[in-house]
């Protein structure tokens, strides 16, 4: 046990060394942000604004809190924002695919390495 949690520390420092992965880590906002456009991606779903502050609880932010989120994403060129055909006051957000392997080697590095799993 002790063994797991010194290497999961050292992964846990050693990926914040990277821009891309403190964008995901630096909050547990930010965490559950791109964990559920990650999740909608992998599900070759279309997820919104709204959908995502429905999905993510009021404790861990509030919807300004994830618009500036979403707003940082989409600077930093890690999330694409698009208007929806169908209704045009909604924007999806989708990872680019340099994130989304980003997102993909953060998961396997912090949540699945020690189960001998790998992230979809």
């Amino acid at each position: 046990m002790q063994e797991d949690l010194t290497r999961f520390k050292d992964d846990f420092v050693s990926a914040f060394n990277s821009r891309e992965y403190s964008y995901m880590l630096i909050s547990p906002l930010h965490f559950l942000l791109n964990i559920e456009i990650y999740l909608a991606n992998v599900r070759e779903e279309i997820i919104n604004f709204e959908q995502l502050c429905e999905q993510i609880p009021r404790k861990f932010g509030s919807r300004s809190t994830v618009k500036e989120i979403l707003k940082h994403g989409v600077e930093f060129k890690y999330l694409v924002k698009s208007v929806r055909a169908e209704d045009k006051r909604l924007r999806a957000y989708e990872h680019t695919e340099r994130y989304k392997a980003y997102v993909r080697e953060c998961l396997d590095i912090l949540v699945f390495k020690n189960k001998n799993k790998k992230v979809a």
